[in-house]
């Protein structure tokens, strides 16, 4: 007996997160065409929202590298160039008011070890200014992953400036927050310290309007999901990244 198909032709008894979790947004540099250091302007979004990110500022464009992480493309992040959408969350599916919580938000990136750290540098961002923070994902001074909101959330673990690929799963939940890397559960706060906050602009690289820099970075794929996942779909989750991608 065959293996049993979705309407794609995928496997049911694999695991795809178009189709096994509430994939908002996927921002995935395979998709790419550009050529081996070609300037990123336009980062079309893979998801069902048709969310692009764009970057109309010369200085601040990221490039494409070419045949990256096992052949495939991936997008080089300079000291202060980023990808952003200031609308992200304002289409026809919520009314415009955003994606509220709980929100996941999936990343495969590798950070300089040599990249400045005098503060803290978002891998996702938010929408400014302060008083209205929206959930990222961001490195902190220490090189280390921490989640913030209006307010801090989950933080801690090794740092992931290390010049390696690596793969983090956040969750902004009402209740708590917490994060895994590479598979394993890092740090976790059963209290909604990061704060109620919408999804309401996005980007990847510094904030929407290109305040806290990530610097020097590579990332691969950055996926936004509506909803929790359970600890399988995050180990899931994280070994079709990881096989997708050639890191296992």
């Amino acid at each position: 007996m065959g293996y049993m198909k979705d309407y794609r032709g995928r496997h049911l008894d694999s695991f795809h997160p178009g189709r096994d979790a509430n994939r908002i947004s996927s921002y995935d540099a395979s998709t790419l065409t550009g050529a081996n250091g070609s300037s990123l302007v336009v980062w079309p979004d893979s998801g069902v929202s048709l969310q692009d990110l764009t970057q109309p500022t010369t200085g601040a464009q990221p490039t494409v590298t070419a045949n990256s992480l096992n052949g495939l493309r991936t997008v080089r992040l300079g000291a202060t160039s980023y990808m952003a959408r200031s609308d992200f969350g304002a289409n026809f599916e919520n009314g415009g008011a955003g994606y509220a919580q709980p929100l996941t938000i999936a990343a495969l990136y590798r950070v300089s070890s040599t990249g400045s750290r005098a503060a803290n540098g978002a891998l996702t961002g938010w929408a400014s200014p302060a008083s209205s923070n929206r959930p990222s994902m961001q490195v902190d001074t220490s090189g280390s992953i921490a989640l913030f909101g209006a307010s801090a959330g989950a933080t801690g673990g090794k740092p992931v400036n290390d010049d390696q690929w690596h793969i983090t799963i956040a969750q902004f939940d009402t209740g708590s927050s917490s994060f895994y890397t590479d598979g394993y559960l890092v740090a976790g706060l059963a209290t909604q310290a990061h704060g109620t906050s919408v999804l309401r602009g996005f980007a990847i690289g510094a904030a929407v309007d290109g305040s806290a820099p990530l610097g020097v970075s590579d990332i691969a794929q950055v996926d936004v999901l509506s909803g929790r996942l359970t600890r399988v779909q995050i180990d899931n989750y994280t070994q079709y990244l990881a096989t997708k991608w050639g890191l296992s």
